[in-house]
């Protein structure tokens, strides 16, 4: 049984052994490339990994333009909702 926590670090027990930290990261990652079924996608995971080793994650994220006008349409719609909502607050007021 075995357990990633964190960035390069892990932990679990092997055959009745214990094993943590950097050592058990890098068996979890063996475990889990030997595991994928073809050769292409065991590569594009190992470049994956091999990046991640040298670079900060990367929090960055770049709209599409089908999110974009999704965010414009959900903006029109709260803004239409508040507009009725309010006039239904004057037309009770007034009665």
């Amino acid at each position: 049984m075995m357990a990633l926590i964190g960035k390069r670090n892990g932990v679990g027990i092997l055959f009745g052994h214990k094993v943590y930290g950097f050592t058990a990261w890098w068996l979890w990652r063996s475990y889990y490339l030997g595991n994928l079924p073809t050769l292409e996608k065991k590569l594009r995971v190992m470049a994956d990994w091999v990046i991640d080793l040298f670079f900060k994650r990367d929090v960055t994220r770049v709209k599409t333009v089908t999110e974009e006008r999704f965010m414009e349409a959900s903006a029109k719609h709260t803004e239409i909702q508040a507009y009725r909502d309010s006039s239904m607050i004057r037309a009770k007021e007034s009665i």
